[in-house]
């Protein structure tokens, strides 16, 4: 991986580390945000490790531009759960990790 790439990967990281991990003690509110959160950042860590021959800022932002779209779609509910939240979570730290890339230059 590119040194730059591999700076942008490790930012990713750090910012994952960022993110408390979640506790049974928590509000369910914010148990969930949190889960959905380090699920999202960590699922884009895995698609860039996944897709070297793309920058992490391309894939960041290919992954944004896919959980704004299945927000957009999924306006139900699943065993009582908000399934939209998932997507909006996701694509809110889509957004911050891109912000951070971006700043990175």
């Amino acid at each position: 991986m590119e040194d730059t790439s591999q700076r942008q990967l490790n930012t990713m990281i750090e910012y994952l580390e960022s993110i408390p991990e979640p506790t049974s003690s928590w509000p369910p509110g914010l148990f969930e945000d949190n889960s959905y959160s380090r699920w999202a950042v960590n699922y884009m860590i895995a698609l860039v490790l996944a897709q070297p021959e793309k920058t992490p800022a391309r894939v960041v932002m290919e992954f944004e531009e896919l959980m704004e779209r299945y927000s957009g779609i999924a306006n139900c509910n699943w065993n009582g759960r908000d399934i939209v939240m998932i997507f909006d979570v996701a694509w809110r730290e889509a957004v911050n990790v891109s912000d951070i890339l971006r700043a990175m230059g």
